[in-house]
């Protein structure tokens, strides 16, 4: 094997070892709908954190459903009681899970839900369980239903959802100084072989 194989191999080995150097973890995700994405959105959390999160545990949220952005604060500006705001993200199994939420409307199912009603239900989201999770309420609603509230109370059913980390900007330094010192090398050698042949 050549050195700069070598050096690219032990470079590689050390970006994905060392620890994160930021404290906080921000993850993307996306609902879709076989190849029509319905929503994306992020999260930020203490990344010393683990277990099921929710809306308090966050730093940062944002989501954009139906040409409409919804963030953190919208999220906890929620009347309890009256509106639906959850946010049950696992980070052992990397996912939104089912949980039960009391509003003005009665008691549902969701997996990722912020509303604000004040008299008449117009903004905000809400997201069933998908068939493949739990139906903690026994009652069918585990159907992949999803609301966007500003364009409408009609419901539209999804089909899966991702959560994928966002690589921390140190993590990007380090692997594009790998690659500039791969480039340094590789015109190194250039160099010698030709100085070489010139011989």
């Amino acid at each position: 094997m050549s050195k700069p194989f070598i050096l690219a191999i032990a470079l590689a080995s050390l970006f994905w070892t060392l620890p994160a150097a930021a404290s906080t973890t921000t993850d993307d995700f996306t609902f879709s709908d076989g190849s029509t994405v319905i929503a994306t959105g992020f999260f930020s959390y203490d990344s010393s954190l683990s277990g099921t999160l929710n809306y308090a545990d966050l730093s940062a949220f944002s989501i954009t459903i139906a040409g409409q952005t919804y963030n953190l604060a919208f999220a906890n500006g929620g009347v309890p009681g009256s509106d639906y705001d959850s946010f049950s993200y696992n980070t052992v199994t990397n996912a939104f899970d089912p949980t039960i939420v009391n509003g003005a409307e009665g008691t549902f199912e969701t997996i990722l839900a912020a509303t604000q009603i004040n008299g008449s239900l117009t903004s905000g989201f809400f997201f069933d369980p998908l068939p493949s999770q739990s139906d903690p309420l026994g009652n069918g609603y585990n159907d992949g239903l999803y609301s966007a509230y500003a364009t409408g109370p009609a419901d539209a059913t999804f089909t899966s959802f991702a959560i994928t980390p966002t690589p921390l900007p140190s993590g990007w330094i380090m692997m594009l100084s790998a690659l500039a010192g791969l480039g340094f090398l590789g015109c190194r050698r250039q160099k010698l072989r030709m100085a070489s042949s010139a011989a």
